[in-house]
């Protein structure tokens, strides 16, 4: 029979053991890494549930580099722009998605 991990190292539990070990650790980094985890969960539920939102499929708009938008691609510049944004932590935000 084949064991189940009761006890995983989630990158929230890796990140604080080694901010531990670190004495001159502000958490800042711990901080956006873990905003960085909730955005890709964030957007691994919509795209789980585009079909039910008709989510997949052109904005119908362009980007900076002039490709044309795909919706999950707006939706996901917002959601890690957000969680960034949250952390105050972060001082510039670069995106294709936006100008």
């Amino acid at each position: 029979m084949e064991s189940i991990e009761t006890n995983p190292v989630t990158l929230t539990r890796h990140l604080l053991i080694q901010q531990i070990k670190c004495e001159k650790a502000s958490g800042d980094f711990t901080l956006v890494m873990n905003s960085i985890a909730l955005a890709c969960k964030m957007i691994s539920s919509k795209i789980s549930k585009a079909g039910l939102y008709n989510l997949y499929g052109m904005q119908g708009q362009t980007n900076t580099s002039g490709d044309e938008q795909k919706k999950l691609d707006v939706i996901s510049n917002e959601i890690f722009k957000n969680c960034l944004i949250s952390t105050m932590r972060v001082c510039i935000l670069a995106s294709e998605e936006e100008e």
